[in-house]
């Protein structure tokens, strides 16, 4: 028996292959473990008779951390029991709770839970509840005191912003939690294994850690919806938004390199540039495409240029962009009070949008 030995563990996962899997890891270290699929079947048991509580980020449709924090504010004892695992975004995990990030070890996974073990007593403070993000964020805010222009890009970005989440919870609770599990299953098998019969599973073992780590990545982009709150590097915002449309990453400029704009004003801008790339892209992606940022005192200029090289002249002939994209180009611009102009040449489309200084959206 290891150091584990007569401490209890509760894991709370909806998950029926990761909750095993985590109980055998926990079991083979010694650990008493118990284990539930639901809040509500957590909700009745006696906490306190658990040295740790090992619970998923997401139980079905409800949040893990919401329950996390709705039993510390009850008991601020427990605080030091709960360790939240997630294959995601750690944004929702409350400030002084443990996490643990999904793909894992069983060597991290017992590292993680000893941690806890002795922490639960005394009277630490419930910890503050993770910020919820509203259904529309700022995107809502622009909706209710903008123009029709804005409103509209407003409205676009929420329904982005949504759709996305809702991906990434679809590929959390699927594909992701087999492969996070199966994951820590091969570790668990490599454990137990003798060392000369280790070489296929440790190949075996890297191919499944890379497409763990590639789901999680997928995962946390899709949650984060674009940049971070706060990052106002507008290249980086402008190429990562507009990555989806391309064959390849658009080349940005920014002038001034460093304009120091506010976060509203760099994702208004990265909205912009990124409907004025759909609009002239049409159904094949570019092999190249450039969008330049121009701030000054009197405008900030958006300039977006798609090439289509290597096409004969009747295959460029109406594939510029799609059918519409001019006059679309020029309600966008009437709607956000801006100008607009486009030109058309055999192998490329050029756009350049002219914004009123503080534009924001």
């Amino acid at each position: 028996m290891t150091e584990g030995a007569d401490l209890r563990v509760l894991v709370i996962d909806d998950a029926d292959e990761m909750r095993v899997v985590v109980r055998r890891a926990l079991t083979a270290d010694g650990y008493r473990v118990d284990d539930v699929a639901t809040v509500a079947e957590a909700r009745a048991l006696d906490l306190h008779t658990y040295h740790a509580i090992v619970i998923d980020v997401r139980i079905g449709v409800e949040r893990g951390v919401d329950f996390v924090c709705e039993m510390v504010a009850a008991a601020p004892d427990l605080a030091g029991r709960f360790l939240v695992i997630t294959g995601g975004s750690l944004d929702a995990i409350p400030e002084g709770i443990p996490f643990l990030a999904k793909p894992f070890s069983p060597d991290q996974l017992m590292a993680a839970v000893k941690a806890l073990e002795g922490t639960g007593e005394g009277d630490r403070q419930a910890p503050a509840r993770p910020r919820q993000p509203s259904a529309g964020g700022p995107a809502r805010e622009m909706v209710a005191g903008a123009g029709p222009g804005k409103s509209l890009l407003a409205l676009a970005r929420m329904v982005r912003m949504r759709e996305r989440r809702h991906l990434a919870n679809r590929l959390h609770d699927g594909l992701a939690q087999e492969l996070f599990a199966a994951d820590l299953a091969l570790h668990l098998m490599q454990n137990q294994r003798k060392p000369e019969q280790t070489d296929p599973l440790e190949l075996a073992m890297r191919q499944v850690d890379q497409a763990a780590l590639a789901v999680q990545s997928l995962v946390r982009s899709l949650e984060r919806g674009g940049p971070p709150p706060g990052d106002t590097r507008l290249a980086l915002a402008v190429r990562d938004q507009t990555a989806w449309l391309l064959a390849s990453p658009a080349a940005v400029d920014i002038h001034p390199p460093q304009p120091g704009l506010p976060a509203e004003q760099v994702s208004f801008i990265a909205d912009v540039a990124e409907l004025m790339l759909f609009l002239l892209i049409g159904d094949i992606p570019p092999p190249t495409a450039q969008v330049s940022v121009r701030v000054t005192k009197e405008a900030i200029l958006i300039d977006v240029a798609v090439t289509r090289a290597g096409r004969s002249e009747t295959a460029r002939r109406g594939q510029a962009g799609p059918a519409g994209a001019d006059a679309c180009l020029q309600d966008l611009a009437a709607a956000l009070t801006a100008t607009v102009r486009v030109g058309h040449g055999p192998d490329q489309v050029q756009a350049q949008l002219a914004l009123p200084p503080g534009s924001t959206g």
